[in-house]
This record gives C-alpha cells, sequence and structure tokens, in this order.
C-alpha cells in the first residue's frame, strides 16, 4: 500500500501538535515551483549584476596596471576608458544596491517558500495552533519541515 497521508505528532516546548502532512500533488509541486521560479529570477538577476560588477572592476585594475606602463598617448586613452569604466561600475553599484533593497533576502524567501508549503500540505486540528507556537517561538518553517521530514521517513519505514 503507498500512502499520500501521515499523521504525525510535533512537540514544540513540550507541547504536542498532532498534525497530518499530505504528500505534494502535482498542482501544489506546480504552485511552489511558479513561487520558487520568481524569487530564484531576482537571484540569478542579483548574480549578473555582481558578475558583471566583477568583470568591469577588473578591467579597470588592468587598465591601471597598463597606464603605469604606457606612453603618453595610450595613456590618455587608457584614462579615457577608465573614466568610462569608473561610471559604469558606480551606476552597477547603484543598482545592486537598488536591486538589493527591493529583493528579500534568501533567508526570508526559503521561509516564504516552506510557509506556502505548510498551508498546502498540513491539516488537521492542531494545524492553526502548531501556526501560532511556530510563530510565538521564534520557530522557522524549514525547521519544522526538516523535523516532519524525519518522522515521516520514520512512517515510512515502520510499514
Amino acid at each position: 500500500m503507498i500512502k499520500t497521508t501521515y499523521k504525525v505528532a510535533i512537540e514544540i516546548d513540550e507541547k504536542t501538535f498532532n498534525i497530518v502532512v499530505r504528500e505534494p500533488k502535482k498542482q501544489d509541486k506546480d504552485e511552489l515551483q511558479a513561487l520558487s521560479v520568481s524569487h530564484t529570477e531576482l537571484f540569478e538577476e542579483r548574480n549578473d549584476l555582481s558578475a558583471n560588477l566583477t568583470k568591469l572592476s577588473e578591467e579597470y585594475e588592468i587598465n591601471k596596471q597598463l597606464t603605469k606602463e604606457s606612453d603618453l598617448i595610450d595613456k590618455a586613452k587608457l584614462l579615457w576608458e577608465q573614466k568610462k569604466l569608473n561610471k559604469e561600475i558606480y551606476d552597477l553599484q547603484a543598482k545592486i544596491k537598488e536591486h538589493d533593497k527591493s529583493a528579500s533576502s534568501s533567508s526570508e524567501t526559503l521561509e516564504t517558500l516552506f510557509e506556502k508549503r505548510f498551508d498546502l500540505l498540513v491539516s488537521g486540528t492542531d494545524k492553526e495552533p502548531l501556526r501560532q507556537a511556530l510563530d510565538a517561538g521564534g520557530v522557522s518553517y524549514r525547521d519544522l519541515f526538516v523535523e516532519i521530514g524525519n518522522l515521516v521517513i520514520k512512517a515510512k519505514e515502520k510499514k
């Protein structure tokens, strides 16, 4: 027999919560994936900006070394290029700062995904009291799902 729901007991601060956890359905997986993709795009954009900044900074440093070893005409060209690189670097740093302000941190994003997973996959009469205990105790939903995962593995082994 293949089980898709598991009754588990979670203990937080010596209080036990009996909940039912089910395996995600295709629709649940799609919803979680869509939420994940939107956050992944933000991180990829940030990584692209950082990579571009690194590239420009390296170019700047190379030009800096070249100016030390160049004649006057080449130096002038390199200094002009340095001026443009400086502006590009400054603009890119400003974009990264702005991006960081608007994007949530990775831990907040993960917490959001695990909270959504909790909403979709957990049921039972103790669901809301468990949510309140998590929030009151500062326990993350990610930690909760690590524990739930361990309990589900044990339940599967008991078969």
